[in-house]
């Protein structure tokens, strides 16, 4: 179920978008950003992808 609302109730997940809105960026390039794992923001890109407010695709071994 899509909770859009929640999805972007996080400040974390608003400043993603924000980022992504200029450029294509991978989780490690978003990680930089921020003090947290490529796997924490892999889980709040998850959370963006499956509100439908974010898209990904394959580029070589990058996603």
């Amino acid at each position: 179920m899509k909770d859009i609302f929640k999805a972007l109730s996080d400040e974390t997940r608003r400043e993603i978008l924000e980022m992504l809105k200029d450029e294509k960026m991978t989780a490690s390039d978003i990680a930089s950003h921020f003090d947290m794992s490529q796997a924490s923001v892999s889980q709040h890109l998850k959370i963006l992808r499956l509100n439908d407010l974010i898209y990904s695709e394959r580029q070589g071994k990058y996603i």
